[in-house]
């Protein structure tokens, strides 16, 4: 009886095992090598460089400057078609080898257009070195000052801090660097809407758009004024159809990162005391002024107060609100925008 129970836990085992090593096979059964090419539909050429992914998985392949592709994918998956200026587009394999895929153009992607020198310019017709940034990317950043925005937004830009103040964080805007020795000299030409000034205090719900133009052929109709660049500020405008109302609020919380420890009034004193010793020159303070700054026993004419403590607070609160209603006819367009900033320090 226990040979027999033994045979059969280890037939058992074999047939087991069997179907473990049979369904790799199975699996690899399902993939198939799938041949095409990916041409545009509009001019019925070969794209070159165009993505072939297998939908849901990491298996890809490129295709050659015919528009050729190879890859392997199961008979039940589905391929993804991508390419700048071309809709992407979804096939499913079904068990074929060969499948050829006609690209559409993306018509929203090269309609696009962007504010240049001279009026405005489709993207696609670009040749210049210049970048944009559009409203929807302004106001995600909760900043009181719209050059801040621009840190790390837009390439070749960089913004320079310089005060904490309340009300006075605007940020200096250099284009590619400086350009000068001198700090007015290197500064690029900012434009309002056509009109040369500062735009700092605009709220960000107000504009439409920011160009920067930064090589020579973008800026060449401003002459020398451009030579350090050139930024296109361009305001929101009404646009037909019934009224729109929107509504932005945020709130933020400032803090230093740190702050400059000072010493105090009688550590002061002593090493000025010191310095005028080591110079040949009398004491500035007496002996009385710098017990009286060490214990704190005058604090009207001796006093030993940080400042920085006193007149900062730990943390700052900041609420920027806007409210703004657009909306017009064929004849007659109109935009109307309100904000409030509050900052404290």
């Amino acid at each position: 009886m226990k040979k027999k129970s033994l045979l059969k836990k280890q037939r058992f085992l074999k047939v087991l095992l069997a179907v473990f090593l049979l369904i790799p096979i199975g699996m690899r059964a399902q993939e198939i090598q799938v041949k095409g090419r990916v041409l545009g539909a509009s001019s019925n050429e070969g794209i070159p460089g165009a993505t072939v992914m297998v939908k849901g998985s990491g298996t890809g392949a490129i295709t050659d400057l015919d528009g050729n592709y190879t890859i392997k994918a199961d008979k039940n998956a589905t391929l993804v078609f991508s390419f700048i200026g071309y809709t992407e587009q979804t096939v499913a394999v079904k068990g074929r080898s060969q499948i050829d895929v006609f690209m559409k153009d993306d018509n929203q992607m090269l309609e696009e257009v962007v504010v240049v020198a001279y009026g405005t310019k489709s993207k696609a017709t670009v040749t210049g070195a210049l970048s944009s940034i559009e409203n929807k990317e302004l106001v995600k950043s909760p900043v009181a000052s719209i050059t801040n925005s621009l840190a790390g937004a837009v390439p070749g830009v960089s913004a320079v801090q310089t005060s904490g103040q309340p009300g006075k964080d605007g940020a200096e805007i250099y284009v590619r660097g400086s350009g000068s020795l001198s700090d007015s000299a290197g500064k690029p030409l900012i434009l309002v809407d056509g009109v040369e000034r500062d735009f700092t205090q605009l709220d960000p719900n107000e504009i439409e758009s920011i160009s920067i133009l930064k090589d020579a052929s973008s800026t060449a109709v401003f002459g020398v004024r451009g030579a350090n660049g050139v930024v296109l500020v361009t305001t929101r405008r009404g646009s037909s159809g019934k009224p729109s109302i929107s509504v932005t609020a945020n709130f933020a919380l400032q803090q230093p990162v740190e702050m400059v420890e000072q010493v105090g009034s009688y550590e002061y004193a002593k090493f000025f005391n010191m310095k005028m010793e080591m110079s040949g020159m009398p004491a500035r303070f007496s002996k009385e002024a710098m017990e009286a700054y060490r214990t704190g026993s005058d604090p009207i004419f001796r006093p030993n107060t940080n400042w920085a403590d006193y007149m900062l607070n730990d943390v700052s609160i900041q609420s920027k609100n806007n409210i703004n209603i657009s909306g017009g006819s064929d004849q007659v367009k109109y935009f109307v925008s309100m904000g409030y900033l509050y900052q404290n320090g």
